[in-house]
């Protein structure tokens, strides 16, 4: 029973303080009224306030505010492209995880889901009810949207109002509305918003019942309010690297090697950002949403150009906009030039593109085409000798290669990405290979040399103009000098390079030719034939070359008066290469460049008879003619003329005593003159008496 009791009076003071609120609410206290029946116990209520200068009106307030539950927010391009409020890589409408959202694209209309709801707690009432409070209703009584664009600079345009759920309407608990259009027709520059702000108001009232003459009227509650804004910020421009605004020196993607014999290979890309308007904020720019890799064949395009093929060859390698570099592994196949290409994208789906090539190549390697020689173009008639002392000039037109890079050569010019996306900073315009190509003979980019004379280095450094692939150098020299060219090709300053050398040696003096003369039963420095049998003559003469050696020797007999050639023949030249064996210096030498040799050589006419040239003719002059040719193929000639002569000189008369004088018979000295007069040879003069 004693519940019962405690029922009644509880009953009893709900109604009677009822009685009391509603016969004395002209005063300025606060006054409070619960529709459950907790008035007695001190429980949170409603509130009911006084309202000043109006009589006979209370109304009550709520503590509690609407709630937003759902509110996803679409911006819609006219042809359908989508950016939408969702926070992050959520995907739920939860309106507190909904944030301002970015796009590239002007907006067509926007569109949103929403959801809201408002309840008030009201116990089960089967026993303790007041009679005075028979019903209740509360919830959602308004909703509408507002649209406003705001500028770089923060100033609000405002556009629209669309009201959802008029606030004369009944309250609901639950509010639900689905693709909720509104439609715009506003021009986005880049950092400008459309935002659409969401205000939702709660309330309801109470129906208040006389005991006494059950009259009814309802108290209204007043209203709670609840708003949320998104905005959509149009971004235009894609990301973009720090050197462009000057801020850094770094490339906007870095390759550990741009040659490379490893398929691994770490990518780096520091320093991006996204910009965002000049006056604005950096709240104006959607940020870096994502990078990703891609590896891509450069293959030919045109016989001297270029392209990277459309072909995905490894990846995409993504990275999150906190990474900063990733690891990659290049395909297998080699050589092969491959394109790296990053795509940099902001939450506004702006991209930008950056690429660089790297060379992978671990099977080539440089060789010598041996049927091409190392040539010294200064040197005569393609030998190792150089007879002037001006610049020597080498050439070696593609002696040096790498075959695999002769058909199918990775260092040629590179095409402009499609549409040209791809531009200044952004593409390898300089460095190692960039898209304007590298200069390269056969896959080799640069040479190096050294000259050495008589084996100590006097020159050496980078071939400059090495496409030429030929060099010329001015250096002091002199006759029997030896210079030795080295050359160095290689590729990039790698690891791998190719030696090789030539030398070219310095004569620009012909032979020596002397003591050209018949030689007769010991008797040398002869100049006439006693005999009209020219097959007996036997000549004798020196050839010698101190800087190159003689390499030839030719000579040739023939009749003075009409200059015909009896006979001609060469001479071997002998040689020795010890120089230790050459000590008779009158009949051996050594020159500076090639082998000891002989200095006299013979020649021998007996050839004449078995030509039937050799009967001469009497007091008839013949010439003998010597060339002599030495390793730089300098030549020297030299002749004698040889008179026949048959006859013996005409007896003539010795007489004693001086010139002019009678012949003495006798003297008394042991001293005495004789001269003579008479004596005469008329074809070749008298040579002793």
């Amino acid at each position: 029973m004693q519940g019962s009791d405690d029922e009644d009076v509880r009953q009893k003071c709900a109604n009677q303080m009822y009685r009391n609120l509603i016969n004395r609410c002209d005063n300025k206290e606060t006054c409070r009224v619960l529709v459950q029946d907790s008035l007695c116990h001190s429980a949170p209520v409603p509130e009911i306030k006084f309202i000043e200068n109006v009589r006979y009106t209370c109304k009550v307030s709520l503590s509690n505010i609407p709630e937003i539950d759902s509110c996803l927010t679409r911006a819609i391009s006219l042809h359908g492209k989508q950016a939408m409020s969702l926070s992050g890589t959520s995907i739920t409408s939860k309106c507190s995880l909904q944030n301002d959202f970015y796009g590239k694209f002007q907006v067509d209309r926007m569109q949103i889901d929403l959801t809201s709801h408002f309840k008030v707690a009201i116990p089960d009432y089967k026993y303790r009810r007041p009679k005075f409070v028979p019903e209740e209703l509360f919830g959602v009584v308004g909703v509408y949207l507002e649209i406003h664009k705001v500028n770089v600079t923060g100033h609000r345009i405002d556009i629209g109002k669309q009201v959802l759920k008029a606030e004369s309407s009944e309250p609901i608990t639950d509010y639900a509305a689905n693709n909720v259009t509104t439609r715009l027709r506003q021009e986005l520059y880049n950092g400008e918003s459309l935002c659409l702000s969401i205000h939702v108001s709660a309330g309801g009232y109470l129906v208040s019942e006389n005991i006494e003459n059950q009259q009814r009227q309802r108290i209204s509650y007043e209203k709670t309010h609840n708003s949320k804004k998104l905005c959509f910020i149009h971004d235009a421009k894609p990301p973009s690297f720090c050197r462009v605004k000057g801020s850094c020196a770094e490339e906007p993607l870095h390759l550990a090697s741009r040659l490379t014999k490893s398929r691994y290979l770490e990518i780096s890309f520091p320093d991006w950002y996204d910009p965002y308007p000049e006056h604005g904020t950096k709240f104006l720019a959607s940020g870096i949403d994502s990078y990703e890799l891609s590896i891509y064949e450069v293959t030919d395009n045109t016989p001297d150009i270029l392209m990277r093929d459309n072909s995905l060859k490894a990846g995409p390698y993504k990275a999150t906009k906190d990474q900063r570099s990733i690891n990659i592994v290049l395909p297998e196949k080699n050589p092969m030039l491959y394109a790296i290409l990053l795509e940099v994208k902001d939450k506004a789906d702006n991209v930008r593109h950056a690429r660089r090539f790297v060379l992978y190549d671990n099977s080539s390697v440089i060789t010598i085409n041996d049927r091409i020689p190392f040539r010294v173009d200064s040197a005569s008639n393609n030998t190792k000798w150089q007879i002037n002392h001006g610049s020597i000039c080498y050439s070696w037109k593609n002696r040096f290669l790498k075959s695999e890079y002769v058909n199918n050569n990775p260092l040629r010019p590179i095409k402009t990405d499609s549409y040209k996306l791809i531009q200044g900073i952004y593409d390898q315009t300089y460095g190692i290979l960039p898209v304007t190509g590298t200069t390269n003979i056969n896959g080799l980019t640069e040479f190096f040399y050294s000259l050495l004379r008589n084996k100590h280095n006097v020159l050496s450094g980078k071939v400059e103009n090495f496409t030429s692939q030929s060099l010329c150098l001015i250096t002091p020299m002199q006759d029997g000098d030896t210079f030795e060219f080295h050359l160095q090709s290689s590729r990039y300053n790698e690891e791998q390079s190719l030696n090789d050398s030539v030398q070219v040696h310095i004569d620009r003096s012909v032979p020596e030719i002397s003591d050209i003369w018949l030689v007769r039963k010991a008797h040398k420095q002869l100049y006439v034939h006693n005999s009209a049998d020219l097959s007996s003559m036997y000549l004798e003469f020196k050839a010698i070359d101190v800087h190159s050696g003689v390499r030839e020797i030719k000579w040739s007999f023939g009749t003075n008066e009409n200059k015909t050639v009896l006979i001609q023949k060469a001479l071997g030249v002998k040689e020795t290469n010890k120089s230790d064996s050459c000590v008779n210096t009158t009949s051996c030498y050594c020159p500076i460049v090639g082998a000891c040799a002989s200095t006299t050589f013979v020649a021998e006419l007996k050839k004449l008879k078995s030509l039937n040239r050799h009967n001469g003719n009497h007091n008839r002059r013949y010439f003998f003619t010597v060339t002599a040719t030495n390793n730089a193929f300098l030549v020297a000639y030299d002749h004698i003329d040889i008179l026949v002569d048959e006859s013996p000189p005409e007896v003539g008369v010795v007489l004693e005593g001086p010139v002019g004088s009678s012949d003495i018979d006798y003297t008394s000295i042991n001293e005495f003159t004789v001269h003579w007069h008479g004596f005469i040879d008329h074809e070749s003069g008298i040579k002793v008496l």
